[in-house]
């Protein structure tokens, strides 16, 4: 039974944490009111399903984004469940769950489209880039990620520009085209700080400090990585957290402390499993098949590149796959 209704005023509230990138604090909020029974309009199950995702916790969350879709829907409201469908990709792919969120984000942009909603269409884009990008269709995902670009920057939206570039210099380092590679670094982070989010300052900074262990930069490298967890263990951003600690573990390896980058691959290993996220999860075990290699134990690391590789397949990750091997193949 119902016992009472969200306001405007608490609505704004919980949006205004999540902005903030309070995720922690708006997750305790969200399953407080949700506890006491309070009636809720969509946009609070939005918020919710936003703040509860970014603190590990996917399943609940896409629960509360479908709920927040299903409201929507109910009322008639187009751009609200064009968010939560957004929403709902973002969930599947982190799940790894690939073919279920391109059919999200096509949807997303077929209707932004239609609805003229410019915003929502480079969001699309971006997240479509991603799934081309981890499906080993590289060209395709540039093409993507820079047609994104060319709305976020008509839009004047720094948010927008900040995560795209991010992603665009994530391809480019794949590729080894380290100068692009920078140069979008350095959009994503001046974008970001820009926006002034402090989610989309950390992602930034875990993007250059992914650049800096591929150029050998160890220290600035680790500056990055902890300038990064600040803040994300400040926002309860759980998810963030696990990243950071798989870029500790690779720089650990590429420092030569390999059996620290496989401890430290291992937790990852481990959060990520809790959280579902399984692309983070298959990465880590990657990593630690690497750790083992060069730890001169051939037989754990080939169950660990053997569990790592079908774990990518069943993701999709094609382009993932293809470069662990080179790895692989170039470890000793």
């Amino acid at each position: 039974m119902k016992i009472a209704a969200l306001g405007d005023q608490g609505l704004a509230r919980l949006e205004s944490l999540v902005t903030q990138g309070h995720f922690e604090e708006a997750a305790t909020e969200y399953r407080s009111l949700v506890a006491l029974g309070t009636e809720m309009p969509a946009e609070s199950h939005l918020a919710g399903a936003r703040a509860i995702g970014r603190t590990g916790q996917i399943a609940p969350a896409r629960d509360a984004a479908a709920e927040s879709l299903a409201l929507f829907r109910r009322s008639g409201n187009q751009q609200g469940a064009l968010e939560a469908t957004n929403l709902l990709g973002v969930f599947a792919f982190e799940r790894g769950e690939i073919d279920i969120a391109d059919s999200y984000f096509t949807q997303v942009c077929l209707i932004a489209g239609r609805l003229s909603n410019q915003r929502f269409v480079c969001r699309a884009l971006n997240n479509l880039a991603s799934i081309a990008h981890l499906r080993g269709r590289i060209h395709e995902s540039i093409d993507l990620y820079q047609r994104a670009l060319r709305g976020y920057h008509q839009l004047e939206d720094d948010g927008g520009i900040a995560e795209t570039s991010h992603n665009l210099a994530l391809v480019h380092r794949r590729v080894g085209d380290l100068p692009l590679a920078a140069a979008a670094v350095h959009e994503a982070v001046r974008h970001a700080e820009r926006a002034g989010q402090t989610g989309l300052c950390a992602l930034a900074y875990l993007g250059r400090a992914e650049l800096a262990i591929e150029r050998s930069r160890f220290s600035e490298a680790r500056d990055d990585i902890q300038r990064a967890l600040t803040r994300m263990r400040l926002a309860g951003d759980a998810i963030g957290v696990v990243e950071a600690g798989r870029l500790r573990a690779l720089l650990s390896l590429r420092e030569g402390h390999a059996l620290q980058a496989h401890l430290q691959a291992e937790t990852v290993r481990a959060l990520a499993r809790q959280q579902g996220a399984a692309l983070l999860e298959a990465e880590a075990v990657a990593l630690s098949a690497l750790a083992l290699r060069v730890l001169g134990d051939p037989r754990e690391a080939e169950q660990y590149r053997n569990i790592a590789v079908d774990l990518l397949h069943h993701i999709g990750a094609q382009e993932q796959v293809e470069r662990f091997r080179r790895e692989w193949n170039a470890t000793v």
